[in-house]
């Protein structure tokens, strides 16, 4: 540093310039526009330079600091010094960078500074690059407060003090959510020094308990250790390479211990929890530090150890023992599979993954084992298992295919079905229910499920009626296999007449429900639609659509049913009748094939009425394209759950029923309201509402007046086929083979009635069929002779035989 001479004129012996700067003091008679520059000296002086410009005299100050004192407040981005002493003839304030202050405080006397000591103190660190940052400290008795950071005087393995207040900490502590292991401090307080010295000197050190290889990391704890039992309770985590220690830095105590070797570790990554097992006893470890999760994951879990803490509620029987509803945590190793209870700690056993396998429903994950027990576990929210790695190691089966189920309240069981009983179990011990078919009068489906594989059936009983969830592809098995069974025992007393007049009357409902039940839902979906709430236009154009493809449905159907419906009752009769070693005439199915198609074309004649009334408002109806698309994809998903039924009429194409159309009629109402603009700007609403009108009138004049008569018709050429059928099975009638075979047809029909109309709805066929009888208020006169004889009583007509 340059000093002017007559500044250096005014130096003492061994005294020197450690510090300058332009400006920064103010003298009685400064110039204005001279030069004016200020020295601080190793001994504490300051020195004030005035070169006096132009027309004034050079002078020079000087400031005894060392003895008159200079006050220095410390802030965030500087030092400020200014005058203790008022009463002097040079007058300066200024400010410095924290870093130039710790030198020149390095550099000079230090008792001329007079710095405020009282709490909190100021200083300043020093970061690995040099830069200092100001910080605020106080003390207790027992650590140092820097900003909001604590450091226990036991986490301070070394402490130095250098002439220059400047502290140094070594250890391991935390300073703003990040671990330290060497900390400095300008501290330039004396007394305070003298107190870090001395709590330091008087605390034991963790890393004198630990020893000072051992990485330290916050953590909170969950378990016994040492017949102690931890409940979320704050520790340290001493982590070396083959141990982990558990530390009560209050006490000063190592409480816990685990190794490497010996113990069983795993993790979950989402919660950040390490979940290890020392013999039979679990422990839960929340790792707070990403550091700490680090070198657990890398050091101390093994590939293919996973946890899920607070998997979900554990149900059924796991490991021998019966679960309602336990919370739990799931722990996975590369091999096997276990749980830990959530409200005692305790564990279950290991079952490897061979021993099990998987049935899995949305959040409801089944466990099989051995087929002797079974549990399901309910997931939690946020919980996904099934694409994990252990989803992927635990063998899936089809619900179907494992046969099982569960109850409303969750428990899982495995369901078997004999000629005696259908049974609900969870093991070999724990049986929860069992139906005899003598005592089970009905099964019906309360709920489809879709998409879940589950649906939700009622078992009516002598006693009750009982809720319970199995697959809805076994749902038409076991219908059709209680029937069986409840009436097979019956077989050697019934009279072959009386089964043929209940065949008789199955196969009148079959026929009525192909062929007018469309019709059935069209009428409902019209009531529906009026009575939603949507705007004029809205339910306009929904009844224009779902009259339109209902119609267009309609006809299909009827071409389809009035040709191959009697071919269907042929082939069923004559399979039956050939193994009776009976011959059977073609004639009465073909005279009822000629009695449909006639019904069919009559019946077209009134739907071409009510569909020419809506070719005039053709804009608001959806593309045929989009809409075979709709209907084809629900005849696909139906024909796969009819594949067991082995009813040929189940292939007939699915009704289209309101709710599923207005889902598609949304969409498109959705996505064209472009075109509802232009319909608006061109004022069709008068004509779309006549015509819509028109339409309606013409549908309801056909289900009030004609549709009874096609009913009636469609009644009598059934009763005239079966009547004549009737004649080639009279010889056969009482065989026991032709009585069986009538039975398990009769099986098949009354499951076909029960199901639903669609996998969409809980309505089954049954309730469709008697819509159909319902809708006719002339039952007497327009009723077939068929429905005459076999009644609701089939036992009391047998007049086809007389």
């Amino acid at each position: 540093m340059v000093v002017i001479r007559a500044v250096q004129s005014k130096l003492r012996p061994q005294e020197e310039c450690v510090y300058s700067r332009a400006g920064g003091f103010t003298l009685p008679d400064q110039s204005v526009v001279g030069t004016h520059t200020l020295y601080i000296t190793n001994q504490g002086r300051i020195l004030a330079h005035d070169t006096g410009g132009l027309f004034g005299n050079e002078q020079v100050e000087i400031y005894e600091g060392a003895d008159l004192g200079v006050k220095v407040t410390l802030d965030k981005y500087s030092a400020e010094l200014t005058n203790e002493a008022g009463y002097s003839r040079l007058t300066f304030s200024f400010t410095m960078r924290p870093s130039e202050f710790i030198t020149l405080f390095s550099k000079t006397k230090k008792s001329m500074f007079r710095i405020p000591s009282a709490a909190p103190y100021r200083c300043y660190m020093r970061d690995a690059m040099g830069l200092y940052t100001f910080a605020e400290l106080r003390l207790k008795p027992e650590a140092v407060l820097l900003g909001g950071s604590e450091i226990p005087f036991r986490r301070i393995k070394d402490l130095s003090i250098d002439p220059n207040c400047m502290a140094g900490f070594s250890g391991i502590f935390e300073i703003g959510g990040k671990e330290v292991q060497e900390l400095h401090l300008f501290l330039p307080y004396i007394s305070v020094l003298k107190q870090l010295v001395e709590s330091h000197q008087h605390t034991p050190k963790v890393s004198e308990l630990v020893g000072e290889k051992a990485a330290l990391f916050p953590v909170r704890v969950s378990g016994t250790m040492n017949n102690v039992k931890y409940e979320d309770v704050s520790l340290t985590l001493a982590a070396e390479e083959n141990r982990l220690r558990f530390v009560n830095e209050t006490d000063m105590q190592v409480v816990g211990e685990l190794s490497r070797e010996t113990d069983a570790f795993y993790y979950a990554p989402e919660s950040h929890q390490l979940l290890a097992v020392k013999g039979t006893t679990p422990l839960r470890v929340k790792l707070l530090q990403e550091q700490a999760q680090a070198f657990i994951q890398k050091r101390y879990v093994q590939a293919g150890c996973s946890a899920w803490p607070d998997a979900g509620k554990l149900y059924g029987v796991w490991d021998g023992k019966r679960y309602e509803g336990a919370a739990v945590d799931l722990l996975a190793s590369k091999d096997t599979l276990r749980f830990q209870i959530a409200d005692s700690m305790r564990l279950t056993k290991e079952i490897p993954y061979g021993e099990l396998e998987s049935v899995t429903d949305d959040r409801k994950w089944f466990f099989l084992h051995k087929r002797q027990q079974i549990a399901l576990l309910a997931l939690n929210s946020g919980v996904k298992l099934s694409d994990s790695a252990v989803g992927k190691r635990v063998p899936r089966k089809q619900a179907d295919e494992a046969k099982v189920g569960h109850l409303a309240n969750l428990q899982p069981f495995y369901f078997d079905h004999t000629r005696e009983e259908l049974s609900i179990y969870q093991s070999a011990d724990s049986r929860l229910q069992t139906f005899a078919h003598t005592e089970l009068n009905g099964i019906s489906i309360v709920e489809p499920g879709m998409p879940s594989p589950f649906a939700k059936v009622r078992l009516d009983t002598d006693q009750d009626k009982v809720e319970l969830y199995i697959p809805y592809a076994e749902v038409q098995g076991v219908i059709q296999r209680s029937y069986l069974y409840k009436k097979s025992p019956l077989l050697p007393q019934l009279q072959g007449k009386q089964l043929f007049l209940s065949w008789g009357r199955m196969a009148n409902d079959f026929t009525l429900y192909q062929l007018f039940g469309q019709l059935i839902t069209l009428s409902e979906g019209i009531r529906e639609l009026h009575t939603m709430k949507q705007s004029a236009e809205q339910r306009s154009t929904g009844l224009i659509n779902l009259l339109y493809h209902g119609i267009q449905a309609q006809k299909k159907r009827m071409d389809l049913i009035s040709i191959y419906l009697p071919a269907l009752l042929e082939q069923e009769d004559r399979k039956l009748l050939e193994q009776a070693g009976i011959a059977l005439s073609e004639r009465p199915y073909k005279q009822f094939q000629q009695r449909m198609i006639g019904i069919a074309s009559q019946l077209r004649r009134s739907l071409n009425e009510i569909e020419n009334a809506l070719s005039a408002v053709s804009f608001a109806i959806i593309p045929k394209v989009e809409m075979d698309k709709y209907i084809d994809a629900k005849a696909n998903k139906r024909y796969v759950a009819a594949a067991g039924l082995g009813t040929a009429g189940l292939l007939f194409p699915p009704l289209l029923l309101p709710a599923g159309f207005m889902a598609i009629q949304a969409y498109f109402m959705k996505g064209d309201m472009k075109m509802q603009e232009e319909i608006r700007l061109k004022n069709e609403k008068h004509r779309m509402d006549f015509y819509l009108h028109k339409a309606l009138d013409g549908f309801d004049h056909m289900m009030k007046t004609v549709y009874p008569y096609y009913i009636a018709e469609c009644n009598r050429a059934m009763y005239e086929m079966m009547r004549q059928v009737a004649s080639a099975y009279k010889p056969g009638i009482e065989e026991p083979s032709v009585k069986q075979a009538l039975l398990e047809r009769l099986a098949q029909y009354y499951t076909y009635k029960q199901m639903p109309i669609d996998d969409s709805v809980a309505v089954n066929r049954h309730e469709l069929i008697e819509k159909v009888h319902g809708a006719s208020q002339l039952n007497e006169v327009h009723i077939s002779s068929i429905r005459q004889e076999v009644g609701l009583d089939v036992s009391q007509s047998v007049s086809l035989y007389r």
